[in-house]
């Protein structure tokens, strides 16, 4: 073995990514250590989140008042571990821990998502400068040194690329949590309604806007279908005034944030999943419609689209097309073999996102001493 151990650094212990962890380690191969810069942060905290602590691996959590010296000793610790930082950029212990080992010389790699930029105005354009020019020079040292790059993108590397990255470091990524609620534990209705639903946060970049235009127009088709909008944000009033306007507010139910119990229930009674966002680095709630076996719709800004594309188990429309989302949707909902035989793909496919393959995936590559080896595209292929 190349390594004593694995030694991941992430931001906290969220449900996203310890599972990911906890296969790496079940597989046996490598020792394996979590670092963490906090437990669980607010937001996930208040989306219902708890801290993962169903582990069979070593959990530190760095102390904020004295992280620098903490990731010195650490690293000190580790030193013939490879290390995985996820993310470079930010002023985090992460970047101070990667800084650290790429000047002793510790071996490291590093996980993060391509950068965007969902801004818009002046902000669009300052941002687009700083990624033109600040991120290469920003994340130079550490780029240099690195071993791989795990975009969390999926297959859009571009933008890591655009970042300095060397083509031949990068490899595309994702996030594979595991399923909160399984299809099995589903009971689906069999509702001659068929029944669409959004879930996260109600921000502009989340797309919601276009998924009530879609709305309104297979309202003027006379199709029949009610919609279910789960999540709280600074959209909520707009998207609800939107809705008003466009004359489909009885069709559609605003819900905010919802208890785990509730949402099991709505998304048992759902047979669609819209996933709208304009461009977003990847979409968990993709992995959970697979999961679910339901008909996952999204669109191609989404990184997680690739599973839907290369397992041919969703429909992907492009970013902010409301059009062409209307096109999908109405299909759908007219010609139900279609849809269940959609259902039916979501159910095969889950086993591409499992934890457990993406584990497997990931140490064959850091294990592999030969930088020019071949390994597939992503872990889904």
């Amino acid at each position: 073995m190349p390594y004593k151990a694995i030694v991941f650094w992430w931001n906290n212990a969220c449900r996203s990514v310890m599972p990911f962890f906890r296969e790496c380690a079940a597989i046996g191969e490598y020792r394996v250590r979590v670092v963490v810069e906090e437990a669980l942060d607010a937001t996930r905290t208040k989306m219902g989140w708890t801290v993962d602590l169903n582990t069979s691996f070593q959990l530190d959590v760095l102390p904020s008042d004295d992280c620098q010296s903490v990731s010195d000793r650490i690293l000190g610790e580790e030193k013939d571990s490879l290390h995985v930082f996820g993310g470079y950029l930010s002023p985090t212990a992460r970047r101070y821990a990667a800084l650290r080992a790429a000047r002793l010389g510790v071996p490291y790699c590093v996980m993060a998502e391509s950068p965007l930029n969902m801004e818009s105005g002046l902000r669009k354009l300052a941002k687009e400068l700083y990624l033109r020019w600040g991120v290469p020079r920003k994340g130079r040292g550490i780029i240099e040194k690195a071993r791989h790059l795990f975009c969390l993108s999926g297959e859009r590397i571009d933008g890591s690329i655009a970042a300095g990255w060397p083509i031949e470091k990068v490899r595309s990524f994702g996030y594979f949590p595991e399923p909160q609620i399984t299809g099995e534990s589903l009971a689906q209705s069999h509702d001659a309604l068929v029944r669409i639903i959004s879930m996260g946060y109600l921000s502009h970049y989340k797309g919601n806007h276009v998924l009530l235009d879609a709305l309104a127009y297979l309202n003027k088709a006379n199709r029949e279908y009610v919609c279910e909008i789960v999540g709280s944000g600074d959209q909520a009033d707009a998207l609800k005034r939107q809705a008003e306007a466009l004359g489909i507010s009885h069709k559609v139910n605003f819900h905010g944030f919802v208890s785990d119990p509730d949402l099991k229930c709505l998304l048992a009674r759902s047979d669609i999943l819209v996933c709208p966002g304009l461009d977003e680095p990847w979409g968990i709630r993709i992995n959970e419609g697979i999961h679910l076996g339901m008909a996952v719709v999204a669109s191609d800004r989404l990184g997680a689209s690739d599973v839907l594309n290369h397992a041919h188990c969703g429909e992907v429309f492009r970013s902010g097309c409301a059009g062409e989302l209307y096109l999908i949707l109405d299909e759908l909902i007219s010609n139900r073999e279609k849809l269940v035989d959609l259902k039916n793909r979501a159910k095969r496919a889950g086993h591409l996102i499992s934890p457990s393959r993406a584990a497997k995936y990931f140490l064959e590559i850091v294990s592999d001493t030969n930088d020019q080896a071949k390994h597939p595209i992503a872990v889904w292929h």
